[in-house]
């Protein structure tokens, strides 16, 4: 193989590589933000539990007082 056919070579690889890079990272970029969506979803969600659950916890105090 030549020098040359070498190169090309190469420079196929590096092409090759910077385009899988390039995914990965609009990839990486997609789970973040999915990532981020699921952590505010789960803040009120647990923020929704907790008023429910103390909503029960009056609602049975209340039931047991009278």
């Amino acid at each position: 193989m030549d020098e040359q056919a070498w190169l090309q070579r190469i420079d196929r690889h590096l092409a090759a590589s910077e385009d899988h890079m390039r995914r990965g990272n609009e990839i990486t970029a997609r789970n973040e933000r999915a990532f981020l969506d699921l952590q505010n979803y789960l803040r009120e969600a647990t923020a929704m539990l907790g008023r429910m659950a103390a909503a029960i916890h009056e609602n049975t105090v209340a039931l047991v007082e009278n």
